[in-house]
């Protein structure tokens, strides 16, 4: 069917006249629809526009209430770690950033500025102009100001404990009151946008009802212009036939594009029921991120289910539940979202399973006041998260590589070298205690277990004691936590070979370290540097005898000073010298085991000595003795302090099983049983302490492996003296 032409038309006249006519009016309603078109296009704009600028001010004033209870939670940090004596200086760089950041965002609300948005790019906020926003502002600044003023001196060097509890106590009672003002904040900006919106929604449907009412009007006058004249009925006819077919190529172009955005969005983007059922319509992303096809009419919470942990997965299920109930508020259920960087494991077709780390946002999709459906959007942040935990590990590694560089520059190269190789001989030890064939020989055996576990207790706390000897702090923390683990196993009713893995992990992670060490060592040699802060021992002219006496001496101030504790040593060099130096080492760990021992558990505190009508400095000694048989050295090892307690040590063995309550053990009996494994008065254990582990390594050193002896001498309150004798 073809258009009549003008030019051939029996009628010309009146055919042009009532065209024009037609022409005219339609282009009179084809220009109201173009206007109104725009008008609906711009405040189509501007809706999302403001919208997406409400949901940014909403989390933005909702992180000023988290700021409020991080700033909360770092001053009971650092007043933790004050009474700890522990280092603050993260929980201060926290603590500031808490308060600098609640105050920037409180100053942008006033005045405006510049702050990173939740996704951390820099955003512009314009001031708030609402007269109760503004009183809301006013009323939070009152109160913040002054806590501002006082919270920031703390965030410097050395504060006082007392300002730190006030300032805790202060923001405590003041953090409720602020996380009220915000949350009032909050709903009266959400009023106030709501209201800016729904004007510009009411003006935007006027815009719609003048489009539907022009689109009426255009086939309405072809109706009536057709009742008059056959020939112009007909070409209205196909007027609108043309006119419906090019809304239909619209419609098809409109939806052509709204899957060409489906399949090219990241994000997997789909709508749920109550159920959980995922509805027809999804993003292209959705089955590639949930590694399954055709996942309409599937439950989302059965895929869950398979893919979380049990208890990962009732909390998922019970924040759905919540999401669903329209009486509770939305944004309220969203900060409690789980499903952030949750890690989800699929399964790998070739074997084993692929981790991938998943973030899930919803949003309501309301219907007369019930919450009809659920949109989710369901991203994979697996490069975002694994890029995060490998920058926080490259920056713990670089902060562990700085520290043990700082701690062995003062350490002489052939000390270095020794601690090194006594470190690679204690793992070894500890590595044959914690054999795989080991544990299936034992048959599940207890006893054997626990004296595999006590063997790799001595090694490391050898090596945490040498550690302390050289001032090695970050070997001798490393230790220490090495042992804590040990102990949490030895204190363990029931033990089995899988318990021993953590083990195996805290091994490897010491083996890292002493190659971090070695590294570091090999790369000085590179540089000609052998030791870049020679101590006042390491000049090449002293003896061992003579650099460990030093080591020692240093040993006992340190060790006395964490304790809080003060002690000299007096040492007489002819006792050092008076074995072959192939005992140097064995006279060192022996040595060492003892000063710690000392200090940890027989001085006293200055105050308690001074009570008792000692110095308040407590006086240990090394001292040569008569050689008892040729070729025999004796050494004594003697410390001013409280002595031994064998009433403590007689209750401890029989807690123990050692004796019965009505054995009649003599003081002499009783002293043998410190050297037992495990043997302590105290449960008390620290950097210096090792429940008794220290005395057990001296045994075994002196008496089991070299054929030494020992003899304990002690007087309640006055001294204890240790003698020790071994073949030159």
């Amino acid at each position: 069917m073809k258009l009549i032409s003008p030019a051939k038309s029996s009628n010309l006249g009146p055919v042009t006249k009532g065209k024009n006519t037609t022409i005219f009016i339609c282009s009179a309603l084809g220009l109201i629809v173009l206007a109104a078109a725009y008008g609906i296009s711009s405040y189509s704009t501007w809706l999302t526009s403001e919208s997406i600028r409400s949901s940014e001010s909403a989390k933005f004033v909702s992180g000023m209430g988290t700021r409020v209870q991080e700033t909360v939670k770092n001053l009971h940090f650092i007043e933790q770690k004050l009474t700890t004596k522990k280092s603050i200086t993260a929980a201060q760089a926290e603590l500031k950033e808490s308060v600098e950041d609640f105050t920037l965002h409180l100053k942008a609300l006033e005045t405006g500025g510049t702050i990173k948005n939740v996704a951390g790019k820099p955003k512009e906020y314009l001031p708030r102009n609402n007269e109760s926003e503004l009183g809301l502002i006013l009323n939070i600044k009152k109160i913040w100001a002054p806590l501002e003023e006082q919270i920031l001196p703390l965030t410097g060097e050395n504060p006082q404990q007392d300002a730190v509890t006030e300032t805790l106590q202060r923001a405590t009672d003041k953090s409720s009151e602020l996380i009220t003002l915000t949350d009032s904040l909050f709903d009266q900006m959400q009023d106030t946008d709501a209201k800016s919106l729904a004007d510009y929604h009411t003006k935007r449907n006027i815009m719609i009802g003048l489009v539907c009412i022009a689109l009426s009007a255009i086939p309405a006058y072809l109706i009536y212009s057709t009742m008059r004249k056959e020939k112009q009925r007909a070409e209205q006819a196909l007027a609108e036939i043309d006119f419906t077919s090019g809304k239909i190529v619209e419609l098809e172009r409109a939806k052509s594009e709204a899957d060409k955005i489906m399949e090219t969005v990241q994000e997997g983007l789909f709508l749920i029921d109550e159920k959980g059922i995922i509805g027809e319509y999804y993003s292209n992303a959705l089955p590639i991120i949930f590694r399954q096809e055709e996942l309409a009419g599937m439950n989302l919470y059965g895929i869950l289910q398979r893919h979380l942990s049990q208890k990962m997965y009732n909390t998922s299920k019970d924040f759905f539940t919540m999401l669903f109930d329209a009486n509770r508020k939305e944004k309220t259920i969203l900060k409690v979202n789980p499903l952030t960087d949750v890690e989800i494991n699929f399964q790998n077709p070739t074997g084993g399973f692929i981790s991938r780390y998943l973030e899930f946002s919803f949003r309501r999709v309301m219907v007369a006041d019930k919450v009809s459906r659920v949109f989710v959007a369901v991203r994979d942040v697996t490069k975002q998260v694994l890029l995060e935990k490998r920058l926080r590990e490259a920056e713990k590694n670089k902060d562990r590589e700085l520290e043990i560089l700082l701690s062995i520059i003062h350490i002489p190269s052939d000390e270095l070298e020794c601690f090194i190789n006594l470190v690679e001989a204690e793992l070894e030890s500890v590595n044959g205690a914690m054999r795989a064939e080991d544990f299936a020989n034992t048959g599940g055996k207890q006893e054997s277990l626990r004296i595999q576990l006590q063997h790799a207790f001595q090694s490391i706390h050898n090596i945490n004691g040498n550690a302390a000897l050289l001032r090695l702090v970050y070997f001798q923390k490393a230790a220490h936590a090495f042992e804590e683990q040990i102990k949490n196993l030895q204190e363990r009713s029931v033990l089995s070979g899988d318990d021993f893995l953590s083990l195996v992990v805290a091994q490897a992670g010491l083996r890292d370290d002493l190659a971090n060490l070695i590294e570091l060592r090999n790369k000085l040699k590179e540089m000609g540097v052998n030791n870049l802060a020679p101590s006042k021992i390491s000049t090449g002219l002293e003896s061992p005898a003579t650099q460990l006496a030093e080591q020692l001496r240093q040993l006992v101030h340190t060790t006395a000073s964490e304790l809080h504790k003060e002690a000299t040593l007096e040492v007489d060099e002819f006792a050092l010298h008076s074995y072959s130096q192939g005992r140097n080492e064995l006279v060192r760990d022996v040595l060492v085991q003892l000063v710690r021992n000392s200090i940890a558990h027989g001085v006293e505190t200055p105050e308690v000595r001074e009570k008792n009508g000692k110095k308040g400095s407590a006086l240990l000694s090394i001292l040569a003795l008569p050689s008892p048989a040729p070729g025999v050295v004796g050494i004594a090892f003697r410390d001013d302090g409280q002595g031994l307690d064998t009433k403590r040590i007689r209750e401890k063995a029989q807690s123990l099983g050692l004796i019965k309550a009505d054995d009649s053990a003599t003081s002499e009996d009783l002293i043998k049983f410190i050297f037992e494994p495990a043997f302590s008065t105290t449960d008390q254990a620290d950097l210096h302490s090792g429940r008794g582990v220290g005395m057990s390594i001296i045994k075994d050193k002196l008496v089991t492996s070299a054929g030494g002896c020992i003899e304990v001498i002690s007087e309640p309150g006055q001294y204890c003296e240790f003698r020790l004798y071994l073949t030159a």
